[in-house]
């Protein structure tokens, strides 16, 4: 099964119900294929959303058996709120909040960790403003790991 078409498929189809797909995978489990479709919109997913896509999802496979033959397990979820950052989408979502990222530096084999919101994303680099130390941009892949910092009031 060709992969990279099915998350095209996944991904025109979940486009169309007013959301972005995050992450498709597929993987066996018990025996059949299990696949993974996760998503966002702007202002979150909520559950209707979550049913809209596995029942518009589930229709579309029954009815076109070659894109994903014989049975499968069709799991449709959000991302969540700590979700990993990766990608230029991933930190324009999250511009004006805060998030933790982990970086490499100039230094080879030193990372630096820091706590900062997330101003701007632009041709590859992300500009950050941290408390203390005012703004400063580092290179979109030179980030190891990032999360949205999640506050409670």
């Amino acid at each position: 099964m060709n992969t990279d078409h099915l998350k095209d498929v996944v991904r025109d189809r979940v486009k169309a119900l007013g959301m972005s797909l995050i992450d498709l995978n597929l993987r066996r489990g018990g025996g059949r294929p299990v696949l993974a479709v996760i998503m966002d919109k702007e202002g979150g997913v909520t559950l209707d959303d979550c049913v809209r896509v596995s029942q518009d999802l589930s229709r579309f496979f029954d009815e076109t058996p070659e894109e994903m033959p014989g049975s499968y397990l069709l799991e449709v979820s959000s991302p969540g709120l700590d979700r990993p950052l990766k990608t230029a989408e991933d930190f324009e979502r999250v511009v004006g909040r805060l998030v933790r990222v982990t970086a490499r530096t100039s230094e080879p084999g030193k990372t630096r960790t820091f706590t900062a919101k997330v101003l701007s994303v632009s041709e590859g680099r992300i500009t950050f403003e941290a408390k203390n130390q005012g703004a400063f941009d580092i290179a979109l892949d030179s980030v190891i790991r990032a999360v949205r910092e999640i506050g409670f009031k």
